[in-house]
């Protein structure tokens, strides 16, 4: 009787909480329902990461809700936003695969917070560390300044963090 009232994947939900064991599946659901919603992701192509695993593309995706928590991402000057959903892959892979798709290799890089609709600028330009915004040159600044606003206006969907005050060339 008992059993009628309890949902499936209630053991599950508890492994993962309780002592961190993730379901199988959870992956392969995360895929399947990406599948069905890419028409709202906006999937431009796919390459093959260096380490051999397939990743997806999208361009202004309109919602992250099938994406991986850390994804990275790149920014082109008219403020549209590309997302690879892979959290391993390294920027330059993505950027690789925009400028063979015939974009300009002109990219300011973002980096997804968890699992949120948060980006930030990437490790390359971590500006929380002292000193750092010394080592930007300042075309990195200028470009900062110019396509970040524009990425922002573009995709109003999401959060964008970079220190405009550093940032001053």
């Amino acid at each position: 009787m008992r059993a009628k009232f309890i949902k499936e994947g209630v053991g599950d939900k508890y492994l993962y909480k309780k002592h961190g064991i993730k379901n199988d599946f959870d992956e392969f659901d995360r895929r399947y329902n990406s599948i069905e919603n890419r028409s709202k992701l906006n999937l431009i192509g796919s390459f093959i990461s260096r380490s051999e695993d397939k990743v997806d593309v999208y361009k202004n995706p309109k919602l992250l809700n099938n994406l991986q928590s850390w994804v990275r991402g790149c920014s082109d000057r008219e403020g549209n936003l590309y997302i690879a959903d892979d959290q391993d892959i390294l920027h330059d892979e993505l950027a690789y695969f925009l400028v063979r798709k015939g974009m300009k290799d002109d990219f300011v890089d973002w980096q997804r917070f968890e699992d949120t609709s948060t980006f930030y600028l990437a490790e390359g330009y971590d500006l929380s560390m002292e000193g750092l915004e010394n080592a930007l040159e300042d075309d990195q600044k200028e470009t900062i300044n110019t396509y970040a606003p524009r990425v922002e206006k573009a995709n109003p969907q999401f959060n964008f963090i970079y220190n405009k005050t550093i940032l001053e060339a």
